[in-house]
């Protein structure tokens, strides 16, 4: 999981806090612990796992779209590398 996408996640916690809820409100509506909730506001990021992450966004209804995602297969392989020597080239004249 992406930063940017954990950022999401720590301000709809930030959210829900300033519209009331206690942290260990919100940790039961996550169904994780008051610690880990505390780690994610902390900015303690590194220890925390994705599948908790996902289950937190999950449950504060948070979109973690962050637009086209690509996969890295063969082709896209091939295109990438004809487009990098085309630049390259490019900027050598």
């Amino acid at each position: 999981m992406e930063n940017l996408q954990k950022s999401k996640i720590q301000d709809a916690i930030l959210a829900a806090k300033a519209t009331g809820k206690s942290q260990n409100a919100i940790a039961t509506i996550a169904g994780i612990s008051g610690a880990n909730v505390t780690q994610i506001l902390k900015g303690n990021w590194d220890k925390i796992s994705d599948e908790l992450w996902r289950k937190v966004a999950i449950s504060l209804n948070v979109n973690l779209d962050t637009g086209w995602q690509t996969a890295q297969i063969a082709n896209y392989k091939k295109i990438w590398g004809v487009c990098k020597i085309a630049q390259n080239q490019s900027c050598a004249k």
